[in-house]
């Protein structure tokens, strides 16, 4: 077996195999130690050289965990070599890590503040990034227990050499494509079976072992994408690596984009994969490419007498990962809707900031991309942002809503009023409601129905009237009665909580709701840069009339216009 070498240097002074004293981190660790990748089979790839062996590659961060702490250390490589020098970062400025080595964690982005070192929780995430179809990335982990002797002491002036190998976390789908004239943008897999989201890593004979978190809700998602950097010709034939996690995979399907945006969808026999093993995948035939579909339900809504939109398939989530187009060229990111009109990202949005790869739904006014991240608080203290690049939906390209930019808009004030209180039959087309999931939670929310509406056989809707005794239970469905509602055109709107951006809280989930318009508060001089209109709803409550600080995380759910 061919090891490639990191050599580690550290800055601070710990025992292993006893507890560590705490102090200021500047003293040198008084050790040394190797991190090289196991070719645990024959096809165990990561990121290939010339030999086609695994190398690590330059600026890659290692996480490592100490037993019984939750604080950790980042270890990065500082140049190009084959024996890179590593400096480690605490995560603590005021201690050091308490507790013995662990284990190690690869890339260090996938970690998470661990209990212990027998159960700890990764993050596979769900958009994949790469320069050009390669595995840049591919999750690896190392049992540190069993590579490190107890009960040795040291000192200032002691040090010691040890080798800790790293294990593939995944298995790998090796796609290759061939034709001509088209040059391949992002691909999307989805199947039966969640392909990112929060995972128990353990081990079994030192082996990495991860199996999907119990304790973690609406935390997986059925789909993963690559996104390609630059977009990647398959004239001559190329191949394109995506890491899965192990598991038998029914019904897979992969959307190809190209470098205009239109889509190829292929359908996949079923797949086994398993750890550290690559899976090959050939797509023959002719590869058709269309204009994507719109990520719009059916529903007809009137926001104005001569005006009608349709609402998107569910709320706008986003990640720092990837890299999507916008009215200003490529930014880094990735825009989606949630899959399913009930989709929420819940508490998960308190991660929110430039550096967190987990997906959000909760956004300050204004925070598009354009002039403040969607992550941060709005710098924008002007009008209203209709018809601007302010406006996420005109910005931005959403990946699974056309793809393109310009194609959605958040409503405006005057347009939710309209829909709610003065179109024909508006006060029989609203109602609050809970949707009845599979693993036994239920999302609440604002129920609307389209202008021409036909209750679905089994069905059943009672109407927001007013009445003080009215609640969440009144409209109570399963979610193939949902599916039912939504092919008629009923839109459902979850209490998906708030965010405070100033805070990083996220309260309220699931009991109340907070959906933007586009249109800024200018009831008074000293209200208009700070406050912008919104739609908010809890149990017994709606109001379109609510004015919200620019700073809170409210949802967006975007309309495209009925043309």
């Amino acid at each position: 077996m061919k090891k490639i070498f990191y050599s580690f240097a550290a800055i601070a002074l710990m025992g292993l195999g006893m507890t560590s004293c705490q102090k200021e981190n500047t003293h040198q660790l008084p050790m040394s130690f190797n991190a090289s990748i196991d070719r645990d089979g024959s096809n165990a790839k990561v990121e290939l050289n010339n030999e086609n062996y695994p190398e690590w590659e330059n600026e890659d961060s290692i996480y490592i965990g100490y037993q019984g702490s939750t604080l950790g250390a980042i270890y990065s490589c500082l140049n190009n070599s084959i024996d890179c020098r590593i400096t480690v970062f605490y995560y603590s400025s005021h201690q050091e890590p308490v507790g013995d080595l662990a284990y190690a964690i690869y890339p260090a982005s996938i970690a998470t503040v661990y209990d212990d070192q027998q159960s700890n929780e990764i993050v596979l995430p769900a958009t994949q990034t790469s320069p050009d179809g390669r595995l840049t990335r591919l999750p690896m982990s190392s049992d540190a227990r069993n590579f490190f002797p107890e009960n040795i002491e040291y000192n200032i002036n002691n040090s010691l050499d040890l080798v800790l190998p790293f294990q593939n976390i995944c298995g790998v789908l090796r796609i290759h494509l061939q034709q001509n004239d088209v040059a391949i943008s992002s691909i999307t897999l989805s199947a039966n079976e969640h392909l990112n989201g929060v995972y128990d890593l353990a081990y079994q004979n030192s082996k990495p072992v991860i199996t999907e978190s119990t304790t973690r809700t609406n935390a997986f998602s059925n789909t993963t994408t690559l996104n390609l950097i630059t977009p990647q010709s398959i004239a001559s034939g190329k191949d394109f690596y995506i890491y899965l996690p192990a598991g038998d995979y029914t019904n897979m399907q992969l959307t190809f984009t190209n470098s205009d945006g239109y889509i190829c969808t292929k359908s996949c026999a079923t797949l086994t994969v398993h750890r550290s093993e690559i899976i090959p995948v050939t797509i023959s035939g002719n590869m058709d490419f269309v204009a994507p579909p719109l990520g719009d339900l059916p529903g007809l809504f009137s926001i104005s007498s001569t005006q009608q939109v349709r609402f998107s398939r569910g709320n706008l989530q986003y990640t720092t990962t990837g890299t999507h187009t916008t009215a200003l060229g490529s930014k880094p990111g990735t825009w989606r809707f949630a899959e399913h009109q009930y989709d929420i990202i819940g508490s998960d949005n308190s991660n929110r900031s430039e550096t967190y790869t987990g997906w959000i739904d909760l956004f300050a006014w204004a925070s598009s991309g354009y002039s403040s991240l969607p992550c941060n608080n709005p710098s924008y203290t002007g009008g209203d942002i209709a018809e601007t690049n302010r406006d996420w939906g005109v910005f931005n390209a959403i990946s699974n809503g056309g793809n393109q930019v310009g194609l959605w808009r958040t409503p405006k004030r005057h347009e939710m009023h309209y829909l709610l209180n003065t179109r024909t039959g508006a006060s029989s087309k609203r109602g609050f409601g809970n949707i009845q999931l599979s693993d036994g939670e239920n999302v609440n929310g604002l129920i609307l129905l389209p202008d021409n509406w036909t209750l679905p056989e089994g069905c059943t809707f009672n109407f927001y009237s007013g009445n003080s005794n009215y609640r969440f239970s009144n409209n109570t469905y399963t979610i193939d009665q949902w599916e039912l509602m939504e092919n008629a055109g009923a839109v459902f709107l979850p209490a998906a909580g708030v965010c405070n951006t100033n805070t990083g809280v996220t309260g309220v989930v699931g009991t109340r709701g907070y959906y933007w318009s586009s249109t800024h508060d200018n009831y008074s001089v000293t209200n208009y840069y700070l406050y912008a209109w919104n739609l908010c709803f809890y149990e017994n409550y709606m109001n379109y009339n609510n004015s919200t600080n620019r700073n809170s995380g409210s949802s967006v759910r975007l309309v495209i216009d009925n043309n």
